[in-house]
């Protein structure tokens, strides 16, 4: 079933989008893309967009580029740390994914070891918000260490890149509880800003990751149908979570790892999947 808020959330955000696009002026190329700090902007719809940006821009060469495009495209519209770190994120998560050299496992101390730097270096460098942005850059970063603590994930807990093996013989540490949906509710609830899983664009990327790092290491033959379960079956806006989720799940493993009622008929299928191989082989 859908969420009986589905309507009234897409309504909602398109009022939001709608006002904040009001601000932007393309006539001024010297900062007309430029808006206001946005208290409200923490919401996943640049995490969203940011997903064909990583697509584009997934090389390792392209890093800077990468970070700098999704900032700036993600400011237009969510000028707040935690709407667009996390699209920087997820448009990282999603170059992981395409390249293939790092583990799974340890996507997110690279995420934070990689990104953060070069988020702060161009946010420093562009003069804009840095009062209103410090607490919310130490909320994302502490929000992360804190999910990557539960799961027992560090750098120690991590072999070497280096290394020939893109392994660890630790996996990541999911209690029995985790199976119970009501249990794993109250854990997301305790990773969610305002109460409300996936209402902001952080929890909304530790839950589909969280999601889909339990099924490589737990249950990899039923791989869509448990990051669906986790991702999109929770007591939040589960549409973010699971929209994220998907996106990152298409990048590892390809459409045809996805159960085929899930897409078939969908529309602009075959348009949607050119345009993705288009992204990917442009630079």
């Amino acid at each position: 079933d859908r969420d009986p808020n589905h309507g009234q959330m897409t309504l909602k955000v398109d009022h939001i989008m709608r006002e904040v696009t009001l601000k932007l002026h393309p006539e001024n190329p010297i900062n007309g893309w430029h808006v206001p700090f946005n208290n409200k902007a923490s919401t996943t719809c640049a995490s969203i967009r940011a997903i064909v940006l990583g697509l584009k821009y997934y090389k390792k060469e392209h890093y800077s580029l990468l970070c700098e495009t999704v900032l700036e495209d993600a400011r237009m519209t969510h000028n707040h740390p935690i709407g667009f770190l996390t699209a920087v994120a997820t448009a990282t998560f999603i170059a992981y994914a395409i390249r293939g050299e790092y583990s799974l496992k340890s996507w997110g101390v690279k995420m934070l070891k990689e990104m953060l730097p070069e988020c702060i270096y161009t946010i420093k460098r562009t003069i804009r918000c840095m009062t209103d942005y410090v607490q919310y850059l130490d909320y994302f970063e502490s929000k992360w260490l804190s999910y990557l603590e539960i799961r027992k994930i560090d750098e120690d807990s991590l072999l070497s890149e280096d290394s020939e093996s893109k392994t660890s013989n630790d996996d990541p540490f999911f209690n029995q509880n985790y199976e119970d949906s009501e249990t794993r509710d109250i854990m997301y609830r305790s990773w969610s800003i305002d109460g409300r899983p996936g209402n902001s664009a952080c929890e909304s990327l530790i839950i589909a990751y969280d999601a889909i790092l339990w099924a490589e290491h737990n249950d990899p033959k039923d791989r869509w149908n448990k990051i669906l379960d986790r991702s999109g079956l929770h007591g939040g806006v589960t549409y973010n979570s699971a929209a994220l989720a998907g996106a990152i799940y298409g990048a590892l493993y390809g459409k045809v790892a996805v159960v085929r009622c899930n897409y078939v008929g969908m529309v602009y299928e075959k348009e949607l999947e050119k345009l993705a191989f288009d992204l990917v082989a442009g630079l």
